[in-house]
């Protein structure tokens, strides 16, 4: 996902598992949205970053500002668990990488029931023609369908062009199957809400992370995309929230309190700091509570989206 020669399937796949406009001003966005999620989760700008780089470099810890979901969403933690397991002993540390990195970014921005109708089959690869079949269970109907997807640079074709090159890739490392790479082991079969919700229990259980979910990681991760100021817009797509939503500027909010708040920290921890400092600290959260209320302050976005 994050090889630069390989940078144009972010663009098509997003836009193809999100359903949504194909145009390719839309398709731009989501990459825009993808780059910058990935970007925080690797804390390196993949414009200039390496790949030993992206190995190396520790994940993010996001911490949850409401009582509700006060969280340490330590990603290592994560890493050394999926190390230790068996199924990954054959991948090298940037394939792991790259599976928890789709495992969060699944969790936290593909609505379940969206996920669930994912059916992945792969057949008829054709690297002459740099071609290959994705099926997809629809919503409206058990048949399949199948898509002729294909690898290519040209911008103004469809993003529905989808993962000819991430699957042959696979194909090649591993000859003998890739279902241990995805979450259900009959990949050719849909996998359902429940065992999503089932297997992510399991995982936060077996990493001893109480009080953690699919939404309070999401609240974590949105609240640090908009602690890096991207548009209002591109995380209200992201999110799956409508244009203008209540609930994304409150994201913007939390994170206003954040900053606010590693002022303060720093003050307390070096009383010898001047009072500009704490003027900072005071003018910044008087233009959080012009913004949003008290009440905003109070409470957490509506558990949408799960």
């Amino acid at each position: 996902m994050m090889k630069k020669d390989a940078e144009v399937i972010l663009t098509e796949v997003i836009a193809f598992h999100t359903r949504q406009n194909n145009s390719v001003a839309s398709a731009k966005s989501h990459k825009a949205c993808l780059t910058t999620m990935l970007s925080l989760i690797y804390q390196e700008n993949l414009a200039s970053s390496t790949t030993s780089k992206l190995i190396n470099k520790a994940l993010t810890n996001a911490t949850i500002p409401h009582r509700r979901y006060q969280n340490i969403w330590n990603i290592q933690i994560l890493f050394n668990h999926w190390r230790q397991l068996k199924q990954n002993k054959y991948l090298n540390n940037y394939d792991l990488w790259i599976k928890i990195a789709s495992l969060l970014i699944s969790v936290c921005f593909f609505r379940p029931n969206e996920i669930a109708e994912i059916r992945l089959k792969f057949s008829n690869v054709n690297k002459s023609e740099n071609q290959t079949s994705l099926r997809l269970a629809p919503k409206q109907a058990n048949a399949m369908e199948t898509y002729e997807v294909c690898e290519t640079d040209y911008e103004k074709l469809s993003p529905k062009l989808a993962i000819y090159e991430w699957t042959d890739r696979q194909k090649k490392q591993f000859p003998k199957g890739t279902e241990f790479l995805l979450w259900h082991k009959g990949f050719n079969k849909p996998t359902t809400t429940k065992d999503i919700s089932l297997q992510l229990t399991k995982l936060l259980r077996e990493l001893k992370l109480i009080g953690a979910s699919a939404y309070s990681i999401r609240h974590s991760a949105t609240t640090e995309l908009a602690k890096l100021g991207i548009p209002e817009r591109d995380l209200a797509t992201f999110t799956h929230h409508s244009q203008n939503s209540r609930n994304v500027q409150q994201y913007f909010i939390f994170a206003s309190q954040i900053r606010a708040n590693e002022i303060a920290r720093q003050l307390s921890n070096n009383s010898g700091h001047d009072n500009e400092r704490l003027n900072q600290v005071f003018q910044q959260r008087g233009k959080i509570r012009r913004e949003g209320g008290n009440q905003l302050l109070s409470s957490s976005p509506s558990e949408t989206g799960q």
